[in-house]
């Protein structure tokens, strides 16, 4: 129980290192020269969460990933590795995000609550099928509906949510600040590691 919250509080700043930072949970990245690869697939996770606040939309985009995540290549993986395999930077545009609110998702199954205490802000939708991946901005961690994982996207108005919002998924429950805030990120270089600390 213990390595899965911790891998997902892991994957909430990992992911939040790239373009968008607005991702307001602690963490810290250190490489050392001895260090093993930082790789989900030792730590397998049963949910995968990702959290987006967008400034131009005034809206929080979450999007939720439950399975057989490992297979499906979906999780934290080394930057070391990722170097090592690319060995050069990259970048890739999106759409803005609001024009994944403007697009009708029509699904059928289960919902899942997102409250702030006693208010529901959003219902997560599942995602059913494989348009539903790119209607909802999802595509660039699950490209297809055909694995193992189930996938579900809501959003609701960051200034209209003063508090941390819960997300319950069987007997567990995930809570998120909310709204995030700003990091500060710092990279320290030390004579043998480089720290990357995000707050």
């Amino acid at each position: 129980m213990l390595l899965k919250r911790t891998a997902l509080i892991l994957s909430l700043f990992t992911l939040g290192c790239g373009i968008q930072t607005n991702v307001g949970h602690p963490g810290e990245y250190t490489s050392l020269p001895e260090a093993e690869f930082a790789d989900t697939t030792l730590y397998p996770m049963d949910h995968f969460i990702l959290v987006e606040e967008d400034a131009l939309s005034g809206q929080t985009f979450v999007y939720l990933f439950s399975g057989d995540l490992s297979s499906a290549g979906i999780g934290i993986e080394s930057l070391d590795r990722i170097a090592l395999r690319y060995g050069r930077y990259s970048i890739a545009f999106r759409y803005p995000r609001s024009f994944f609110l403007e697009q009708p998702i029509e699904s059928t199954g289960e919902t899942i609550p997102v409250t702030e205490i006693y208010n529901t802000v959003t219902n997560l939708k599942p995602l059913e099928i494989d348009d539903h991946l790119f209607l909802s901005g999802a595509y660039p961690v699950l490209r297809t509906t055909s694995l193992d994982v189930k996938a579900w996207f809501g959003s609701y108005t960051t200034n209209e949510v003063n508090e941390a919002v819960s997300i319950e998924l069987g007997n567990q429950v995930i809570v998120l600040q909310s709204p995030m805030g700003l990091p500060t990120f710092t990279i320290t270089p030390e004579e043998d590691r480089i720290t990357m600390l995000s707050e």
